[in-house]
């Protein structure tokens, strides 16, 4: 009964008093596994991350095959941006969900964030060889393949998988839009990247009610990568200034 009263304070939005009754429970009772995971998500609720990784690492000491704690744990580094510790918790998840593509999917993205960029696209080509096209999360897939591509500077796989989302969506994806952008710059088709800009920015502001800036921000978040591959800094800079003529140009036509 106190266990339950325990988890309504915390579906309640009351994690603070939540932890509190769970104490009390720990004092009476002793401290299990179910009990010690609830205390962590309280306290992750209330933002002590690190407190509530300490619960959940007791918990798994108790049920190391438990995988909502291993998942929680998962979660808590994840918040931390501790990717390296994600990684060992998803892999062992995935020992344990051996047929959750979910999981499955999240390592080769975490192995990227840690830099491990090369195995993360081998595992990304197993999850696409293993899909239909009918998966929801095969546009993901190829999207995520392509990514990591063009950040390898693998440009042909890189185009390949972005023509395939493009494909599948009827040209109405913006990041795939920004990144055949990006291809043709680092091939040095100067054409075929503004084109694409273009219509980036088009469909970007379309589809987020935003405006040109919004679009440039997220343009702007590839330029260290494309700069590292050789791009010069003023070309991006003259880039940038064509986008803004040709968006108030368009403007202006629109109005006239």
């Amino acid at each position: 009964e106190s266990v339950a009263c325990c988890e309504l304070l915390i579906e309640l939005g009351h994690p603070r008093q939540a932890i509190a009754a769970l104490n009390g429970v720990i004092e009476r009772e002793g401290a299990s596994a179910s009990i010690l995971l609830m205390k962590g998500q309280a306290l992750s609720n209330t933002k002590q991350l690190a407190d509530a990784i300490i619960c959940a690492r007791s918990a798994e000491l108790l049920e190391p095959e438990n995988t909502d704690i291993l998942g929680f744990l998962a979660q808590c580094y994840g918040l931390q941006g501790r990717h390296e510790e994600v990684l060992e918790y998803l892999q062992k998840l995935a020992e344990l969900m051996t047929e959750d593509k979910r999981v499955r999917k999240l390592i080769p993205l975490t192995m990227n964030k840690v830099g491990r960029k090369e195995e993360a696209l081998k595992l990304l080509f197993k999850l696409d060889y293993e899909s239909t096209e009918n998966d929801e999360d095969y546009d993901e897939i190829l999207s995520h393949i392509a990514d990591i591509a063009l950040s390898l500077g693998k440009l042909d796989i890189a185009e390949r998988y972005t023509e395939k989302v493009l494909e599948r969506l009827d040209g109405k994806d913006a990041d795939a839009l920004l990144r055949t952008g990006h291809i043709k710059l680092l091939q040095g088709d100067w054409k075929g990247c503004l084109d694409n800009y273009e219509q980036f920015v088009n469909l970007y502001c379309k589809q987020h009610n935003g405006d040109i800036s919004s679009a440039l921000s997220q343009w702007n978040k590839d330029r260290d990568m494309l700069i590292e591959k050789g791009i010069k800094e003023s070309d991006l800079l003259l880039i940038r200034d064509i986008i803004i003529a040709d968006s108030d140009n368009s403007t202006q036509q629109a109005q006239s």
